[in-house]
């Protein structure tokens, strides 16, 4: 599956084209599947390690897609925060979060940027903090990866995770490189840059630090 880029931003379009199948293509699935896995052993171990300070859960989906994260993460977190840049990806997640009363009021979204579109327009719950950000393979398709990291790590609650998930992990490789993935140092050396700590690689594509 491709993804058109430029060298400003995603192109939104091209992620709109993708909404309506999304949740059937069998590579996304198993992405997915993995990631759900891993978040849900990682919130168990937060909240196992400071219980009084992480209630009520909060969590941020930095490029949620039609929202399969989210919905798999509703009952464990009191507010989750989905933002995609695709009017299209976040009008799939508004229709599934109708299912239930829970997933309703626990679920916000934003089809937007963080980055770039004014605070005003910005709802107040995705400015944080969040015990756990988490990104889907987000990182690869932005021009400025440094800078989103920093923006993402002002919404991150003292103690919180940041959960990077990305499809290919070489070891060698350009962190700009849209076609080869991030190498493993230069993913570790930009997380660190912004201010994470105790960074590390689960399950040979799936990044942590906190």
């Amino acid at each position: 599956m491709s993804r058109e880029t430029d060298n400003k931003q995603i192109k939104t379009n091209s992620w709109d084209a993708f909404a309506s199948v999304w949740d059937t293509e069998p590579s996304v699935t198993a992405f997915d599947q993995q990631a759900k896995a891993l978040l849900t052993e990682l919130t168990t171990t937060l909240t196992d390690k400071d219980k009084d300070n992480c209630a009520p859960l909060s969590l941020l989906d930095f490029g949620c897609a039609t929202g399969r994260i989210v919905m798999h993460m509703a009952p464990l977190y009191q507010t989750i925060a989905a933002v995609d840049l695709s009017q299209k990806m976040i009008d799939v997640v508004n229709e599934k979060k109708k299912i239930t009363a829970l997933l309703n009021k626990r679920i916000h979204t934003y089809a937007g940027d963080l980055l770039t579109d004014a605070p005003s327009n910005v709802p107040d719950v995705f400015e944080g903090p969040f015990n756990v950000i988490y990104s889907g393979s987000v990182l690869t398709f932005c021009a400025d990866p440094r800078a989103v990291l920093e923006n993402l790590y002002k919404r991150l609650a003292p103690k919180g995770l940041m959960i990077h998930a990305v499809w290919k992990l070489p070891e060698e490789g350009s962190i700009r490189d849209y076609t080869k993935g991030f190498s493993k140092s230069e993913l570790c050396q930009e997380l660190e840059a912004v201010g994470l700590k105790d960074v590390y690689i689960y399950k040979n594509d799936i990044t942590v630090g906190d």
